[in-house]
């Protein structure tokens, strides 16, 4: 269950179930559900990969957000070791929460134009990225 702990109400009934979990010893998971990206946000990013993609010539966007962006430039934030035999598992990108995308965005955009001389607009620049999606047609 979901409570909402800015709400008094909320958080005395959140207080009164783990009391009552703890009284009965009972196995629990307690975790804070963290705010998603914003569907604009998400619609940006994958622009972007797009841009790049087609700038390079070299890559598709999935390769670009799978190896490029998530591997490359933001290990630290998607890609996660298992195990003793090195095995990696990539995180989803709807796995981590508006902050850390918007990180992860940055890196991204001060990563390619570092690295590659490839320019990425910033979510203001609504002029450019309209430009920039009817050229590549997305």
């Amino acid at each position: 269950m979901i409570y909402y702990t800015k709400n008094e109400i909320q958080a005395k009934k959140a207080r009164s179930r783990f009391d009552f979990l703890i009284k009965n010893q009972k196995t629990i998971n307690l975790k804070e559900v963290k705010p998603v990206r914003t569907l604009s946000q998400n619609r940006y990013l994958h622009l972007l990969f797009n841009i790049f993609a087609n700038e390079t010539k070299q890559y598709t966007p999935d390769q670009v957000k799978q190896v490029i962006f998530k591997q490359v430039v933001n290990p630290d934030i998607f890609v996660k070791h298992l195990g003793k035999k090195g095995y990696i598992y990539l995180l989803s990108t709807s796995a981590v929460d508006t902050k850390q995308m918007t990180v992860a965005i940055e890196n991204f955009r001060d990563w390619s134009s570092a690295e590659c001389g490839i320019y990425l607009p910033a979510a203001n620049e609504k002029e450019e990225l309209a430009y920039l999606q009817s050229l590549i047609g997305v």
